[in-house]
């Protein structure tokens, strides 16, 4: 019995020192892995800090560069990039502030070369605004029955859609475009109970330098409709 025995326990005394070996290189891996887990979320750490003091450097350099100087940080790329792309009227509009103009239309304000008061857009139908600039443009339609302000995207000598002709009715309306439109289009309601109503319109000067024209389409006065300075005006594009 105790040859037998012997052997057995000897066994299992090595099976457990082969186990506590295991455990103990188990432990060191362990404690490895989370060694470099710790390194690498650290290091993560150091990498955004570092970008993020950069990203800071950048804005406060841009900031103190003047905007006629070589193009540096994130302004400067931008700057570069739009200068690049050959789009004058973008890079018109960036540096030219949004101009806002307000007017008012009203009836019988004006006297016209035949001797009468006609509907005029007040205080003045022609505008003057900068190439690519953004313009906020108020109108305020003291008049009871509706009007517009449309200037069809065409050039000189197009013929006007059927829906953005005038709709007088008369010989004189516009038919075929004098000079270039600018793409606007926008109908102001008549006035209620003599309160005026009120529309902003907002668009993007033509990039190129010019004139270009206005009018109302709606049904008013035929007089005012088929004569610059009432109901029909110039917008002028300078350059800028």
């Amino acid at each position: 019995m105790s040859v037998v025995e012997k052997p057995e326990q000897q066994r299992i005394e090595d099976r457990l020192e082969e186990l506590e070996r295991e455990e103990r290189d188990l432990e060191r891996r362990t404690d490895g892995y989370q060694w470099n887990h710790a390194i690498a979320l650290i290091a993560s750490g150091v990498s955004f800090l570092i970008a993020l003091v950069a990203i800071v450097i950048a804005v406060n350099a841009d900031n103190k560069t003047p905007a006629a100087s070589t193009p540096t940080g994130m302004a400067g790329a931008m700057a570069s990039a739009m200068s690049s792309s050959g789009s004058g009227s973008a890079a018109t509009a960036s540096a030219a502030p949004t101009k806002s103009i307000v007017l008012a239309m009203k009836p019988d304000a004006k006297l016209g070369s035949d001797g009468n008061k006609h509907d005029a857009l007040v205080p003045s139908a022609d505008l003057t605004v900068k190439a690519g600039q953004t313009v906020r443009l108020t109108i305020s339609n003291y008049d009871d029955m509706p009007h517009s302000f449309t200037s069809p995207a065409l050039a000189k000598g197009a013929t006007i859609p059927a829906g953005m002709q005038q709709m007088q009715g008369a010989a004189q309306d516009l038919k075929v475009m004098p000079m270039p439109g600018m793409g606007v289009s926008r109908d102001i309601p008549g006035a209620v109970n003599g309160h005026p109503s009120k529309v902003v319109i907002t668009f993007t000067a033509p990039g190129k330098a010019g004139t270009y024209i206005w009018y109302c389409r709606l049904p008013c006065d035929p007089w005012a409709m088929a004569h610059d300075g009432y109901m029909r005006g110039h917008v002028t594009v300078t350059s800028a």
